[in-house]
């Protein structure tokens, strides 16, 4: 018989971070209710949603470096060229542009996200971390996310958790709902756990856990806090 998961308890913040989602800046009763689909109806809930992977950010890469890649995760930076939309019917399109940076060209496309094209600055260098795929004339970075002078994308090398969307919401403005709470709340969170158990198990205390969490400051840190906020993924003992 398999032995079960060590569980280990969590208690609940204060009634602060109790509070009712609706309280929080731009929650309505649209977004309570699209945020309930997933679980979500407080936000203490906020504090404890799992994000579901962790984005590394790379050192951007030349065009040229990006191009040679079917596949992966890159980072370029250059001036986009040459943007064109193409509607399938319904909701479907397709926004393709260049990048471009002295003499190197990469393929660009946004798969139906047709206000990309609002937000790409006029002759402006501009940053963007994606996938690489292979298209049908070649090497395409695929729905990437963009970085401008007045809007940075994440310092190379840091650590961004990812969160589900739901109806209405990105997984971004999800994602920085929980920033928003974590910050605020993980101060009131007491730790029930002893020491001595925490040092046993090598886990760092439940507020901390909480706001590396949502806010990791390296990927071991955010590791660590998943271990400790959701205690099914710690082996048996």
């Amino acid at each position: 018989m398999p032995r079960p998961t060590r569980s280990f308890p969590t208690q609940a913040p204060a009634p602060s971070a109790c509070a009712a989602l609706a309280d929080l800046p731009g929650v309505g009763p649209a977004r309570c209710k699209a945020l309930g689909k997933l679980g979500v109806a407080t936000q203490r809930d906020l504090l404890f949603l799992l994000p579901v992977g962790v984005q590394h950010w790379a050192e951007p890469c030349s065009l040229d470096e990006a191009a040679a890649q079917d596949s992966g995760a890159v980072c370029v930076r250059g001036r986009l060229e040459e943007v064109r939309l193409t509607r399938f019917g319904g909701r479907r399109s397709a926004l393709r542009a260049e990048l471009v940076r002295g003499d190197q060209r990469l393929n660009v496309v946004w798969f139906n996200q047709p206000w990309v094209r609002e937000r790409i600055p006029s002759g402006e260098e501009v940053e963007l971390a994606g996938q690489m795929a292979s298209g049908r004339s070649g090497p395409v970075l695929s729905n990437p996310r963009m970085g401008r002078e007045d809007k940075p994308l994440p310092e190379p090398g840091s650590v961004e958790p990812l969160y589900p969307a739901g109806d209405g919401m990105s997984g971004a403005w999800v994602g920085a709902l929980c920033r928003s709470v974590a910050h605020k709340g993980t101060d009131h969170v007491n730790e029930p756990l002893t020491d001595r158990v925490l040092a046993e198990h090598r886990l760092p205390p439940l507020p901390r856990a909480l706001l590396h969490l949502h806010c990791p400051p390296d990927a071991a840190s955010s590791k660590d806090a998943r271990r400790r906020v959701h205690p099914e993924s710690l082996p048996a003992v």
